[in-house]
């Protein structure tokens, strides 16, 4: 079970990809945009987190 819940938290463009079974290119270009999406929102909280502790 934690295997699992680490692969949704490092890779959840293949978890996602698996569970519609896509193939090939799609399963690509899904993973791809899915995993810039997940990352983009964790890496914009990170920086929120930072500026609300580093005022100027």
């Amino acid at each position: 079970m934690h295997t699992r819940i680490l692969r949704w938290l490092f890779n959840p463009g293949d978890c996602i990809c698996d569970w519609f079974k896509l193939k090939d290119e799609h399963r690509f270009i899904a993973r791809s945009f899915i995993n810039m999406h997940w990352y983009g929102h964790f890496l914009v909280w990170v920086a929120l987190i930072y500026a609300r502790s580093n005022p100027y």
